[in-house]
């Protein structure tokens, strides 16, 4: 699996479509009329959801006309202890098997009719230990590569021939859980032949990039991508090649190189042209290149052009501008090749300093061969993407949230269910609908026909296939989901919090050496509150994180007296403080403060905050909020402070702690709220002596998000003067 489609968790993350939080809320997605750039027919408002779900209750034949459908999928299914790989045609029909694996697997592809390749032995860290093959038909296994003791096999691609594969091999640094400090290596094998070059090994560190295999063209080049693990967005940094006749000597290839695409080039069926997001720094309009942002990356900001690279001549072509302030996202293409086609969003007219997107989305459509192309508004509904398109039908799948498989070429979202839509009729059919099932491949006719796959199936009975295709719940083994997440934090910005340790005592009233009452480390933030613990003492602490990890809150407290004062805070919470810096004394943190905040405590320890974590009971989300992307989160979390009413250095409190909580939730979008008032003052609220003069409390409630939301836009109380002695509290919680 390469690095960069793990970032975001899909390519939409990557991709980075810029929406301000202010106003993207507006995005409803309603149903709409085409917008015709070119050669577009009317298209009339869709049906309702409810209306396109017609599950056929017979099943459809199977026969093996393949004529009458345009593409198959190969899909995968988690089952405990085994992966079933299957193939289902555009229509419904044929949901057959094509074999069985073990549950320990990632990344399958298919390489002709009765031979699956794959990674095997995954480790915690979604690590393989070989890359393997099976015959369908008698099931025997073959070891094509293994890694070395102490290195795993992270992915693996395969030639548009079936010739050539190429693998990415790891390891970590002694002592380390992440890639950065570690080793990796590329690796180029010819299946035929069984010849095998190593391509370039390299040292990780921050300074130099490193290399993955990133696709084969139609000359069986191999290019590679360049990246620095575990530095936030040190992914695209330019794209070499090699050849199997040299595979040592890499070629930049200019117009891959950095900054001037941020998306995964993809090679186009039958053609050797790949098409990617790229990047136009002289558009009207480009993202507020004042932004501080480490790295700044002008070109994730601002996917503001569609480019097709012809890998013969390396002639260019922009297919999509950037007029209009145009951005776009989710660039696929037809299974036959004949389409390209993307999501387009537009820059809305600015708003005082501040740009936005409009709530327009649109779904462009590029013929690769005549050069037409067709734009089509507001035509889907939330929660789905476009697989294929061929003619006037789209095929539509319906995404799961928070739901990642890894048997597929990248970590992408699973899906749950299939239907075609017919662009002149603007009527859909769902014809096959099962959780969990994850997209390996999509296949043209011609691809599937030359395979036969159709007629390579280890089952037979048909009553057994119908069976199969109406199972109602797909189990996911829990261990699937924890190698997946290991795996992204170990290449992705996953910095090691200083703070937890299970075994430091930060609490003076904490009289165990290891733990607080609960078996629970004082020293761990939220986010690391179940992954860190080690159970030294039964599982009770599995329990307690498991009621408590979605009522976790973070914060600092601010004080400013007129002069310098001794201060007795009590704390009252609905639940209790578990953690604090300074430490909780009785009950209480006893302290002297000067005007300019600087605190000390009982042992002369100083300060610049009280920081404390803190569980409560369960309250109602806040109907309201923004929607950030990764792309705008910096500012739309400014706006937010400032909104509030925090101080300069409140606000960079406030935004470099969140920003750094939320890369242990990755997600293409947040939500950014905070509880009314009321609700703030019964999850946390304090005595305070002496009585500040003037308080400021806000309550914070983020939510990762795979897709955005339409929701009603906050409101913020005036803010009042500073006067007499300043009490300043934020506190809140990532909701899982």
């Amino acid at each position: 699996m390469n690095p960069i489609n793990s970032l975001g968790r899909t390519q939409s993350l990557r991709l980075l479509v810029v929406v301000l939080g202010l106003l993207i809320l507006a995005i409803g997605f309603s149903w709409g009329i085409n917008i015709n750039q070119k050669n577009a027919g009317d298209i009339s408002p869709s049906p309702t959801p409810d209306s396109l779900i017609k599950i056929p209750s017979q099943p459809v034949s199977s026969d093996n006309t393949q004529s009458k459908t345009n593409a198959t999928l190969v899909y995968g299914l988690w089952s405990p202890g085994v992966v079933e790989v299957r193939t289902v045609n555009d229509d419904g029909s044929f949901d057959h098997p094509i074999t069985k694996l073990p549950a320990k697997i990632k990344d399958i592809h298919v390489l002709n009719r009765s031979e699956v390749l794959y990674l095997s032995d995954t480790d915690s860290y979604d690590h393989a230990k070989r890359i393997e093959t099976i015959n369908t038909a008698t099931l025997e296994t073959k070891i094509i590569a293994e890694a070395e003791p102490n290195w795993g096999i992270d992915d693996v691609i395969v030639s548009p021939d079936k010739t050539y594969i190429a693998w990415w091999e790891v390891k970590f640094a002694a002592e380390s859980k992440i890639l950065l400090g570690g080793d990796s290596k590329v690796h180029l094998l010819n299946l035929d032949t069984g010849k095998s070059s190593m391509v370039i090994q390299e040292h990780s560190d921050k300074k130099s990039p490193i290399h993955y295999p990133l696709f084969f063209d139609r000359q069986n080049k191999l290019y590679l991508d360049t990246f620095k693990p575990n530095t936030g967005r040190g992914f695209y940094l330019g794209v070499s090649s090699v050849t199997p006749q040299n595979p040592t000597q890499l070629n930049p290839v200019e117009q891959l190189s950095q900054g001037k695409f941020s998306s995964h080039p993809l090679l186009i069926p039958n053609q050797n042209k790949i098409v990617f997001i790229g990047f136009d720094s002289k558009a009207e309009f480009i993202l507020d290149q004042k932004i501080k942002e480490d790295p700044k990356r002008l070109e994730l900001d601002n996917p503001n052009q569609i480019v097709l690279l012809d890998l013969d001549s390396f002639s260019e072509k922009v297919i999509a501008d950037s007029s209009l302030g145009k951005i776009y996202s989710d660039l696929s293409y037809s299974a036959d090749g004949s389409k390209s086609f993307y999501t387009i969003y537009h820059w809305s007219l600015p708003t005082g300093t501040i740009r936005t997107v409009s709530s327009q989305k649109q779904l462009g459509v590029y013929d690769n061969q005549n050069g037409s192309f067709q734009v089509y508004s507001n035509l889907l509904p939330i929660g789905t993407k476009v697989m294929n398109i061929y003619g006037n039908q789209l095929l539509l799948a319906t995404l799961e949230k928070d739901s990642l498989g890894n048997l597929g070429e990248n970590y992408t979202e699973t899906i749950s269910k299939l239907a075609s839509f017919d662009l002149n009729s603007n009527k859909s059919n769902f014809f096959y609908q099962r959780p969990k099932t994850q997209i390996i491949d999509l296949l043209s006719a011609q691809t599937r026909d030359s395979l036969n796959l159709l007629g390579q199936t280890t089952e037979s009975n048909e009553g057994d296939n119908l069976k199969s295709t109406q199972l109602g719940e797909v189990i996911i083994p829990q261990s699937q989901n924890e190698q997946i997440v290991n795996r992204l934090d170990s290449q992705n910005d996953n910095k090691t919090d200083p703070e937890c340790d299970p075994n430091k005592t930060t609490n003076p009233d904490n009289k165990d050496g290891n733990k607080n009452k609960d078996g629970i480390p004082p020293g761990c933030r939220c986010r690391n509150l179940c992954p860190d613990l080690h159970d030294q003492k039964g599982d009770n602490w599995k329990d307690i994180c498991r009621d408590q990890v979605g009522k976790c809150y973070d914060s600092p407290l601010y004080l400013y007296p007129e002069t310098t004062t001794n201060v007795v805070i009590q704390p009252k919470v609905s639940n209790r403080v578990y953690y604090s810096k300074p430490g909780l004394i009785s009950g209480s943190w006893k302290l002297r403060v000067d005007p300019k905040g600087i605190i000390t405590d009982r042992a002369g320890i100083t300060y610049n905050k009280v920081d404390y974590n803190y569980f409560s009971s369960d309250y109602s989300p806040p109907g309201y909020g923004l929607v950030a992307t990764q792309a705008n989160l910096n500012q739309t979390l400014n706006f937010y402070a400032r909104s509030l009413g925090l101080n300069e250095k409140e606000t960079k409190d406030f935004v470099s702690f969140w920003e750094e909580e939320l890369t242990h939730s990755l997600a293409p979008y947040y939500l950014i709220s905070h509880y009314p008032a009321e609700t703030a003052s019964k999850i946390m609220s304090f005595e305070i002596n002496p009585t500040p003069q003037t308080f400021l409390q806000v309550i914070m409630y983020l939510k990762p998000l795979q897709l955005p939301i339409s929701i009603p836009l906050p409101t913020f109380n005036q803010i009042p003067p500073r006067k007499g002695f300043t009490a300043v509290d934020w506190s809140g919680k990532i909701e899982p």
